[in-house]
């Protein structure tokens, strides 16, 4: 057999990691394919590592995506739900607007007029303001025009058939409105 000696060194790892001691021939062919492995190795970690590191951000991101789309949703249902209250509160508004006797079953049903009235506020949706105020198609639906000779007025909401409301910012249902038209005679 032939003689071969190594020292490895642990504090450092690169190509000088591994010293030669004998004079033997076959040594530094052998050493050059080891080195060649060890290069093969390190690009192999490094592809792996950066793969890793790559489906790890992929995750987060996916992770990241779906809360996003879970809070859309959540706030989607929320708004369907209040709409669907919006409408109770619209038929008690329309009952309200006869003369309701103060009977016992009366105020039963005016408390739980003002239930949904705290839900709303509590959600934070807010009724539109209409009457009075410039025409906004963001926030009014126009369902008749009337004419008017002031100039002041044009443009101006002068009645509310429906009320709309707001979450947040956001117009939840416009308000349906009647419009005053400028025209000059």
């Amino acid at each position: 057999m032939y003689n071969r000696s190594y020292a490895i060194m642990e504090e450092e790892r690169s190509e000088e990691e591994i010293e030669l001691v004998g004079d033997d021939e076959g040594v530094g062919v052998k050493l050059a394919k080891l080195k060649k492995d060890l290069e093969a190795c390190r690009a192999d970690k490094d592809e792996y590592l950066r793969g890793w590191q790559r489906a790890k951000a992929d995750f987060i991101n996916n992770q990241r995506q779906r809360e996003r789309e879970d809070a859309e949703q959540a706030r989607f249902f929320e708004k369907l739900a209040i709409e669907d209250l919006l409408d109770i509160v619209d038929s008690f508004e329309n009952a309200f607007a006869l003369e309701v006797p103060d009977i016992p079953w009366a105020v039963g049903i005016r408390r739980i007029y003002d239930q949904c009235l705290q839900i709303l506020e509590r959600r934070k949706v807010t009724a539109i303001e209409t009457k009075g105020r410039k025409f906004d198609p963001y926030y009014h639906e126009a369902v008749e025009t009337t004419q008017t000779t002031d100039s002041h007025l044009d443009g101006t909401v002068i009645e509310e058939y429906r009320k709309g409301y707001k979450l947040g910012d956001e117009v939840l249902r416009p308000s349906k409105v009647k419009v005053a038209r400028f025209e000059n005679k």
